[in-house]
This record gives C-alpha cells, sequence and structure tokens, in this order.
C-alpha cells in the first residue's frame, strides 16, 4: 500500500507539472513559484544541484540518431559530452583551456597553441592579418602586414610589420624589421635586419642587409652585402658590393665590385667600379672612379672620377685640385698631395730618410728600349752645375702647394733642421736647356700645386759621360805630351 501511495503522488506531481507548464506558458519552477519567463524550467536550490544522464562510451555511441544538442556525461572519459548533429564533441574543462594569466604544470606534448592537422596557425589582430606559421611551405610570418601577399613562395621569415608583405614566389628570404624586404617579389636568399632595409628589393638576390634602411633602395642589385645604417642606401641595380658602416656606400646606385669598410667609406659612389675603401670617409667624394684602393682615415678623400690611384695612411691621396687624376700611388703623404698622374708618393713633408737593405732598382732591360741614340751631354751640361747647401721650409712647401697643415706631431720640423747638399731644380733645368740636353734628372710642376723635383740617380749618366769625354781630352793631352817630349829629346840630341 506504501508503494502504491508514492507511485500515485509521482503520476500526480508529473500531471501537475505537465499543467503548470501549459498554463504557465511552458515555464516551470521547482522549489521556484516564479519562475523566469526564458526559462522553459527554474529550479532553485541553495544545497543540492542537477544531475545530467550518465552512461559508459560504449552507451553514448550506441545511443540511436541522437538530437541536435543533446547533452550527456561519459563516465568512462569522465567528460561532458554533446551532440552537434553530426559527431560527439567533448566539452572542454580547465585543463584543457590556455589561460591568459599564465599556465602550471602543462605538458607541452598535450598542451599547445598551434593545430593538429596540416594547416597554418594564423594571427589576427583587430581582424586584420598579423602574422603566419604555414606547416607545407614552410613561411613563418609575425607582424601587421607581414608576407600577406605570399602566395607562393616557400622557407620565408619575416618579423615586424609590412616585413616581405608584397612578396609573391620569393623564396628562402629572412626580413626582420619595419617593412623589411617591404616591395620584394620574386627575389630570393635575401636577409634583411633592420628598419626598411632592403625596403624596396624586387628580384634582387643574395642580398644581406643589417642596419636602418641599409640597401633601402635596392630593386634589382644582388649579391650585395650591407651592414650599418644607411649602408648601401641608395643602391638600385648595382651587385656585388660590401659595406660596413654607417653610411657607407650611401649613394651607390648602380655602381658594382666595390668594397667599402667604415662610416661614410665611398658615401658618395654612385656608378664607380671595383673600388675599395677602408676607414673612415676613405674615397668619400669617389662618385664615378674605378680601380681605386684606400686604406685609412680620409684616405683618397678627394678623388671624384679618377681611377687606379692607391693611398694609404691618415689623409694620404691626390689633391682637392684635381679629382680626376689617375694611376698614382700615395703613402703617408698626408702634408704633401699627390697632384698630377702617374705619380708616387711616399711620405709627407716631415719625412727625413727612405731607404731599405738595397738599392732601388729600374728597368733597363735592352728588350723594352727602343731608338737608342748617345746625345748625353757630358762636361758641356755638368760644367753648368752650381752644388749647393740648403734647408727646407714645410711652410713653403704647404704654401706652394695648396696642402692643409698638418697636427704637430714630434720631430715635425726635425727636416728643417738639416742641412742637405745638392742642386736647384730651376738651374738644372736651365743647364739642360742651355746645352739642348733633354735630360730626365729634373721635373717641372705639372700645374700650380705641383714643386720641382731632382733625381740625383740620373746625374750618373752624364757624370760617366763627363768622365769619358774628360778622359779623351787626357788621353789627348797625354799623347801630346809624350810627341812634345820625343821632340825636346831630339833639340837636346843635335845641340
Amino acid at each position: 500500500m506504501h508503494s502504491a501511495g508514492i507511485r500515485e503522488k509521482v503520476v500526480v506531481f508529473f500531471i501537475s507539472v505537465f499543467f503548470s507548464i501549459f498554463l504557465a506558458a511552458q515555464s516551470v519552477g521547482i522549489n521556484n513559484n516564479t519562475p523566469h519567463a526564458s526559462a522553459v524550467l527554474d529550479i532553485k536550490s541553495n544545497t543540492k544541484g542537477m544531475l545530467l544522464p550518465r552512461t559508459s562510451t560504449t552507451s553514448r555511441l550506441a545511443i540511436v540518431n541522437p538530437a541536435k544538442g543533446l547533452v550527456l556525461y561519459d563516465t568512462t572519459a569522465n567528460r561532458f559530452w554533446f551532440h552537434n548533429d553530426s559527431a560527439w564533441v567533448q566539452l572542454p574543462v580547465n585543463s584543457d583551456l590556455w589561460n591568459l594569466t599564465g599556465n602550471a604544470i602543462i605538458n607541452p606534448d598535450t598542451i599547445f597553441i598551434g593545430t593538429t592537422n596540416n594547416q597554418p596557425l594564423r594571427f589576427k589582430v583587430n581582424n586584420a592579418w598579423a602574422g603566419e606559421i604555414h606547416p607545407a611551405n614552410g613561411n613563418v610570418f609575425f607582424g601587421l602586414g607581414a608576407g600577406n601577399s605570399d602566395p607562393n613562395g616557400i622557407f620565408n621569415t619575416a618579423t615586424g610589420t609590412d616585413a616581405l608583405t608584397s612578396n609573391t614566389t620569393g623564396s628562402e628570404n629572412v626580413g626582420i624589421g619595419y617593412r623589411a624586404l617591404f616591395s620584394n617579389t620574386t627575389g630570393y636568399y635575401n636577409t634583411a635586419n633592420g628598419n626598411q632595409s632592403l625596403n624596396f628589393n624586387t628580384t634582387g638576390r643574395y642580398n644581406t642587409a643589417n642596419g636602418h634602411q641599409a640597401l633601402y633602395w635596392n630593386t634589382t642589385g644582388s649579391f650585395n652585402t650591407a651592414t650599418g645604417k644607411d649602408a648601401l642606401y641608395a643602391n638600385t641595380s648595382g651587385s656585388n658590393n660590401t659595406a660596413n658602416g654607417q653610411g657607407a656606400l650611401s649613394s651607390n646606385t648602380t655602381g658594382a665590385v666595390n668594397t667599402a669598410s667604415g662610416e661614410n667609406a665611398l658615401a658618395s659612389n654612385t656608378t664607380g667600379n671595383n673600388n675599395s675603401a677602408y676607414g673612415f670617409n676613405a674615397l668619400f667624394f669617389n662618385n664615378t672612379g674605378n680601380n681605386n684602393t684606400a686604406a685609412g682615415y680620409q684616405a683618397l678623400v678627394y678623388n671624384h672620377g679618377g681611377n687606379q690611384n692607391i693611398a694609404i695612411g691618415y689623409n694620404s691621396g691626390t689633391h682637392p685640385g684635381t679629382p680626376n687624376i689617375y694611376n698614382t700611388i700615395s703613402i703617408g703623404n698626408d702634408g704633401f698631395l699627390n697632384a698630377y698622374q702617374n705619380q708616387a708618393f711616399i711620405g709627407n713633408a716631415s719625412t727625413g730618410w727612405i731607404g731599405g737593405n738595397v738599392t732601388w732598382s729600374t728597368f733597363s732591360d735592352a728588350r723594352i728600349k727602343n731608338t737608342i741614340t748617345e746625345d748625353v751631354k757630358g762636361l758641356d751640361f755638368i760644367l753648368r752645375l752650381r752644388p749647393v747647401t740648403y734647408y727646407i721650409s714645410n711652410k713653403a712647401i704647404t704654401t706652394i702647394t695648396g696642402n692643409k697643415e698638418t697636427p704637430d706631431f714630434p720631430g715635425k720640423y726635425d727636416g728643417e733642421k738639416v742641412k742637405y747638399t745638392g742642386f736647384i731644380a730651376q738651374e738644372v733645368e736651365k743647364a739642360a736647356k742651355d746645352v739642348n740636353y733633354d735630360f730626365s734628372g729634373y721635373a717641372a710642376p705639372k700645374n700650380q700645386w705641383g714643386l720641382y723635383t731632382v733625381s740625383y740617380e740620373q746625374f750618373v749618366v752624364p757624370l760617366v759621360k763627363a768622365v769619358q769625354e774628360q778622359q779623351t781630352i787626357i788621353e789627348e793631352l797625354k799623347k801630346q805630351m809624350a810627341e812634345m817630349k820625343k821632340e825636346m829629346e831630339l833639340l837636346k840630341n843635335k845641340n
């Protein structure tokens, strides 16, 4: 009787619920006399919860035609599941989520940010492209617009806003920094590290740019290396250039095979080729000159369009008044700059000794000489020379040559204290002209910045000629004396 009474009460309860739902516009409250109008069932309790159906995985999977939205608890998996009308989906729990405030005791093999299929992991900010890691083509992009247009390129890496943003088929490029490799489309094997480095590169390849706007304007140039702010900044199509230092080769446009190491080295070069500059401002003003080599602070700084020049040492090189001379060698000539082509300068106005273990040799092979004559002047020339002693004025040298006074250093004026023995070049010139002798032992200046010079070793030849002429005279006098002696003997015997 007791069981029957309970069953009756349950039946009455469900009948009451049914009619309550019907009469209350389908809102029912349990322990709640005012169920919310938006809920079909509003259960109220401060001490108890509600249990959904519980079943094993096997039973869950055996449910026939599960309704969309069907929810239950899987006792095998110990997880809630729901059906999305096509498959069962496990509801995540806290251990499945990546917390924004940090995560503790995680297993990176099972808890990670990423994908588990062959699809890229993409990043967006304000629903705009902000990067992608692609498992198929190997591209790695991170930054607003980085690699955004890259449909076919492979193995590219771009980090920074708009880095490699125009790339289409270029591959194996690395762009790091705002707009690094911004315009690159098909170029490959380029490395850009720095704000707007290789910014306009389109098809250039094998370029390396490190520094703010390094190789900024490069478009098609290849095999260039630029390290430093604005290094190779203006280069467009020049190739095989190397620039190390702020502003090195910064104006180069189409010049090729140049090497600049040092701040502003070859900074003005535009189309010059095959130049090498090492040191601050080395070959600074060169723009079209080719095949020049400068090593040292401001070495060959005044060269503009000259070719085949070599300068080694602080401020060594050519004169500012002759920016286009060629084939000069300047070593340590900071106070006495080369002002004419085909000359070699060693030392400055303070140099007091040049030498070594052996003498200087000059080519004298008969096979390289032509139009050989014996028109060397001897006694007639030598007797017109005036040997003198003298002192040198460094100030006069800088005044005449137009060079700047060099900084003071110990021994700078030691040469002015030496009493030299020699000739006056202008007098040597006059003596040679007076006897109609085209003498190579002196050189007149080629322009207003040059000085007269004398080559003392050249005097050996006219001296030898003079000795030969003198010996001829001696032999003739000896012959005459012998004849006179014979005549005197005959006169003596007659007496």
